[in-house]
């Protein structure tokens, strides 16, 4: 996934139950800051070891977030939120350091190939006929 830190939409989140896998995670999240604007992005990072969830979230609000922000010590559930703004936080590195990590090495296979795929489409359209017809003809 790619981050942008300098994003001033974006709000650090954490304090919310963890225990929970990373969907329900991310639907609590959209619910929670659902009234304070159209939400683009909730971004929650996991352990590659185990998949679950690290404890913090990234969350992009299409419009201003002050009002996102005043949910800082709100609840969610029966745990008290941290809010603030995300911007710079060394949370945004989370994976370095995981090169082997079958989650991360699975993300990163997947990007290439879709940015190879969506470079090479003509191409590999053109090479997948002549490989099924040698002489050309369709």
């Amino acid at each position: 996934m790619q981050l942008d830190i300098n994003n001033e939409r974006t709000l650090f989140v954490k304090g919310f139950d963890r225990s929970h896998n990373k969907d329900d995670i991310k639907s609590a999240l959209i619910e929670h800051f659902a009234p304070c604007g159209e939400i683009t992005r909730v971004y929650v990072p996991y352990a590659c070891t185990t998949g679950a969830s690290i404890g913090y979230a990234f969350i992009d609000i299409s419009n201003d977030n002050g009002k996102a922000l005043t949910l800082d010590g709100s609840y969610m559930g029966d745990r008290k939120l941290k809010v603030v703004k995300g911007t710079l936080r060394p949370e945004f590195n989370c994976y370095v350091g995981y090169p082997n990590c079958p989650h991360y090495l699975r993300y990163i296979n997947d990007m290439v190939n879709k940015s190879f795929r969506e470079r090479h489409r003509g191409r590999l359209r053109r090479l997948t006929q002549d490989l099924q017809d040698p002489s050309g003809r369709v």
